[in-house]
């Protein structure tokens, strides 16, 4: 049997598995309007993978007709900032309770050591209209891998012992 139909192209894996990166968030809506869809929140997040750090994050977002939610985000750390885009459907919406919300994000820029970071990737969050909670997970990859040390540096260092 050839398996090969099965297997995903080789355009759309990741050719180094470290660019992949998971982040959790958890926020608090620290305000909504519900008569124009617009808000803030803000919490802490944690990521893994390729970008290993944690941090604050802030995002202002806007939850248009058929509840597509629309948001810049900021995360920023020690090292450095991380500025991103997400677009998510929000369901059931409006609701006075519990939603949930299922979309893509984009890493759009940084700064430090994160400066010209660009991403995508998958995202599905909860949210607790009542309490105000909302606790976000983002799985994708990085176009750009970041180390410690710059493969410059590295290079300097063999070549000058």
């Amino acid at each position: 049997m050839d398996i090969s139909k099965f297997s995903r192209s080789s355009k759309k894996m990741p050719k180094i598995l470290s660019t992949r990166v998971v982040l959790t968030e958890r926020a608090t809506i620290t305000m909504f309007d519900p008569a124009t869809g617009t808000g803030t929140q803000t919490g802490t997040f944690v990521a893994a993978g390729a970008v290993n750090d944690s941090g604050t994050v802030t995002a202002n977002f806007q939850i248009g007709t058929g509840g597509i939610l629309t948001s810049p985000f900021t995360l920023t750390s020690s090292v450095g900032t991380i500025t991103g885009f997400t677009r998510a459907k929000v369901i059931p919406f409006p609701s006075t309770t519990r939603s949930f919300a299922k979309g893509t994000w984009t890493f759009v820029n940084g700064t430090g050591r994160y400066a010209g970071i660009r991403g995508r990737g998958k995202i599905l969050a909860t949210i607790d209209f009542t309490t105000r909670e909302v606790t976000i997970a983002r799985d994708g990859f990085l176009n750009r891998v970041f180390r410690p040390q710059s493969r410059q540096k590295i290079m300097k260092k063999k070549f000058t012992r």
